[in-house]
């Protein structure tokens, strides 16, 4: 079911998170759709795929997740600036021991996370909760849904989706974010193409496209 972004659905969306069920949500520009769940299960089985595989995890800010990340502090800066500024997602080396809260987002010792700003009428609902795990808005091999209308298509009316295509830049093109690997010391390589590097003239390119700005960022007095 597809429901306009208004105070009033953004609470509604809140009480389904709670009560374990899922809801789709607009990320911003560039990014697509997503479905969001308080169990990584849930999003698996939303999307037609086993109950246990890892999913995404989205965070209110960095400070929710940085205690258990196996990185440096300048790794943690150089993270603070990809997945804020550039909206990407990463994979990043997690701290034994993994609490129960944040396994299904961890696989063979990374975990898979975002905490790129959510546009600002949906705020509250990681400030309800913290984080929420994710997943693109797609049945299991379909396409990423860019509009509320291809969400409720591969979701069906039991789903609530928020629209938010009105807010999208409809001179962009759409798509499921880039996933980058980010090691201890703040290496990055992309991990998977995706919507950040599809105007380069490939994955290695973007990544010393990042590296560069982050060497001058860093360097700055």
């Amino acid at each position: 079911m597809i429901r306009r972004i208004d105070a009033a659905t953004v609470a509604e969306a809140v009480e389904v998170l709670r009560g374990g069920g899922p809801v789709v949500l607009p990320l911003p520009s560039p990014a697509g759709y997503v479905v969001t769940a308080t169990t990584g299960p849930v999003v698996n089985t939303t999307k037609g795929r086993a109950a246990d595989q890892p999913v995404g995890l989205s965070v209110r800010d960095l400070d929710v997740l940085d205690r258990h990340l196996a990185v440096t502090e300048t790794a943690t800066a150089q993270l603070r600036w990809l997945v804020g500024s550039e909206t990407v997602s990463v994979l990043v080396p997690v701290a034994d021991p993994v609490p129960d809260w944040l396994a299904p987002a961890v696989r063979d010792g990374w975990v898979f996370f975002t905490a790129a700003p959510w546009r600002p009428d949906l705020a509250e609902i990681l400030t309800a909760f913290g984080w929420v795990f994710m997943s693109s808005a797609n049945a299991t091999g379909g396409a990423t849904a860019v509009t509320a209308t291809q969400a409720a298509a591969a979701f069906g009316d039991d789903v609530l989706v928020l629209d938010g295509d009105a807010e999208r830049d409809p001179a962009r093109q759409h798509g499921s974010t880039t996933m980058l690997r980010v090691g201890s010391t703040g290496d990055i390589e992309v991990a998977r193409s995706g919507i950040h590097d599809a105007a380069f003239a490939g994955p290695d390119a973007y990544a010393e496209d990042l590296r560069l700005r982050w060497d001058a960022l860093s360097s700055t007095p």
